[in-house]
């Protein structure tokens, strides 16, 4: 597995104080997107359904369901046409999830903007393209959202996602 399969973000200190007592670090998530702190989808996930409104988008297509291998591929169209892709699995385990996390840089031949393998709620930011990528996991759920023009309709999509 390449290098760039394994880097992580790391928060530099800025100014130490030797005194200090080091603590548990807090999971962490790239504003404005804090996916941890978000439910994960309930019932099964077969039954899983994206919602029909986030924000400005409205999902014009989707198919399969997230228990299948292929998982469940979903397009949202915001109200200036732009699109985004958006796939749910349910993999089984929190493993598998974060190991699809892990693989993202090679998978998108891009180095990650950020990636954080952190147990049951990981997630990586990275280019795709002209676009960006964002995918981040829920225990067995693995989530991504995929712009194919830039970050600003990323994040505008993110900002209003439930899970």
């Amino acid at each position: 597995m390449p290098a760039s399969t394994n880097f992580a973000i790391q928060q530099t200190p800025t100014g130490v104080d030797a005194a200090v007592e080091p603590t548990a670090a807090p999971i962490l998530d790239p504003g404005p997107y804090f996916t941890p702190q978000r439910n994960a989808p309930t019932g099964r996930p077969e039954d899983f359904s994206p919602p029909i409104v986030v924000d400005k988008f409205i999902l014009m297509r989707a198919r399969g369901n997230c228990a299948q291998a292929s998982g469940q591929i979903n397009e949202y169209t915001h109200e200036n046409k732009e699109i985004i892709y958006l796939t749910c699995q349910y993999t089984g385990s929190a493993t598998s999830a974060t190991n699809y996390i892990s693989q993202l840089p090679a998978v998108f031949n891009a180095e990650p903007i950020q990636l954080k393998i952190q147990g049951n709620q990981s997630f990586g930011l990275m280019p795709a393209g002209k676009g960006f990528v964002y995918a981040w996991t829920h225990d067995a759920w693995y989530f991504t959202a995929r712009s194919l023009n830039g970050r600003e309709l990323l994040d505008e999509f993110m900002q209003n996602f439930p899970y």
